[in-house]
This record gives C-alpha cells, sequence and structure tokens, in this order.
C-alpha cells in the first residue's frame, strides 16, 4: 500500500494515485472547511457563551447551553484533524517543489 508521505526524488509525485492537482483540491477544500468550521466554533459557540470578567456568568451560560459548547469543542477538534489532512496533502508538492 502507498503511503502519501513518502517520494523518491526525482519521481514523479502522485501518492497512492494523487496527482498534483488532486492532492491540492483536497488541501484547498479541506482549508475552505476549516475556515468556515473553526468561524461558526469559536464565534457562535464558544465566544458567544463566554462573559469576559465574570466567571459565574460564563459557567452558566456554558451550562445552560452544554450542547452548544460541546459542539464547539468537537469542532475545534474537527478543524485540527483536517489541518493535518491539509499538511499530509500538502506534502508532496512540498518535496516536488525542492527537487
Amino acid at each position: 500500500m502507498k503511503t502519501i508521505f513518502h517520494a523518491r526524488p526525482g519521481a514523479d509525485v502522485s501518492h497512492a494515485g494523487w496527482s498534483m492537482h488532486a492532492a491540492s483540491l483536497i488541501a484547498g477544500i479541506a482549508l475552505l472547511l476549516m475556515t468556515v468550521l473553526a468561524v461558526f466554533a469559536n464565534f457562535a459557540a464558544i465566544e458567544a457563551l463566554i462573559t469576559p470578567g465574570d466567571a459565574a456568568r460564563t459557567a452558566r451560560d456554558i451550562t445552560g447551553s452544554e450542547t452548544l459548547f460541546r459542539q464547539g469543542v468537537a469542532v475545534f477538534v474537527l478543524v485540527a484533524v483536517l489541518d493535518i489532512v491539509v499538511a499530509g496533502a500538502l506534502r508532496p508538492r512540498e518535496r516536488a517543489a525542492q527537487s
């Protein structure tokens, strides 16, 4: 089984059947998803529940909207996974540029 992370110098950079175009497309779509999801998680889910300088109110808000808070945290985890996808997709491009 081929992996997308290894390439011989000077070799055609297509990994597991991925062309440079496919790797770039995957990275671009993942970056777009990361942007949309991170905006939701940060501004709609997390920041909306935080009151600066008032820890008691912040705790009440988070407790009252626990599902929204948990969704925000889960979306941030998904953004981290997408970041790994982007790094993996762009790695062949990096090696090809160095050749």
